[in-house]
């Protein structure tokens, strides 16, 4: 690569981390609403199905533009949780939407529902908030895409110093991967209710592999004092998952 390609690769590269980070700490209207799913492993594909038939109840509210959008992941990698559901939009929406959600599943489809409910009876639900994130992406990220998730717990009253330390350097390094088209994008989430996980990073790819290695080039890339302030300080304690997206629309 010339000196002269290479300067202006790193110029837009500190361009779209200067940026990034001025886009991160403007507040954002995002806010994730997932529940996480422990499921009888035997019978989980019965609950995929069943979530199939009642995913028209959560598109009418995607079309009605109520959410943005929402999905289901698959276990891959991780602890006892087997299945997410979740929704994207605003807070006052999708608080509104789920004290009605059961119900109109219910009466859609009831034994769908209860299916679902059979096999995955036990669950928790986390309401979380858009800290940083990468751009919208240009083109549609593939459906068969994989996710790795690390879910921390964190001193509340250190917490925001590691959104900063998200914002000014990891965010950045993992968004070089983006451009670079090595993973798909990435977010970084608050707690705002649900159980003692205080703040979420993930980031997607096109294989478990690759995910892998991107966490790995990502950690080498912010250093050693960035990846132990992460791991070691105010969200010294976490625990990892990767999903995978469950198709529930044809």
């Amino acid at each position: 690569m010339s000196t002269r390609i290479a300067g202006l690769v790193l110029g837009v590269l500190a361009l779209g981390a200067t940026t990034l980070a001025a886009q991160a700490q403007a507040p954002s209207n995002r806010f994730l609403l997932a529940t996480y799913y422990e499921c009888n492993y035997d019978s989980e594909g019965v609950a995929d199905m069943m979530m199939q038939r009642l995913s028209p109840v959560m598109q009418k509210h995607v079309d009605a533009g109520h959410i943005t959008s929402y999905g289901m992941s698959a276990h891959v990698l991780g602890g006892a949780w087997r299945r997410i559901v979740s929704m994207w939009g605003t807070r006052d929406a999708l608080l509104d939407l789920w004290t009605a959600l059961d119900g109109e599943m219910r009466a859609a489809d009831p034994v769908a529902l209860a299916a679902f409910n059979n096999t995955c009876g036990t669950h928790q639900d986390y309401l979380w908030s858009e800290v940083a994130a990468s751009p919208p992406p240009r083109t549609p990220i593939p459906a068969n895409h994989f996710r790795h998730s690390t879910y921390f717990f964190c001193n509340q009253a250190q917490e925001q110093n590691v959104d900063s330390l998200v914002i000014k350097t990891v965010g950045p390094e993992i968004q070089k991967h983006v451009a670079m088209g090595h993973v798909y994008d990435w977010n970084w989430l608050e707690h705002e209710n649900g159980g003692t996980v205080r703040r979420v990073l993930t980031f997607t790819g096109p294989s478990v592999k690759a995910l892998f290695q991107m966490r790995q080039a990502i950690f080498e890339g912010i250093g050693e004092k960035a990846t132990q302030d992460l791991f070691g300080g105010a969200c010294g304690n976490h625990f990892e998952y990767v999903w995978t997206s469950v198709p529930l629309t044809p």
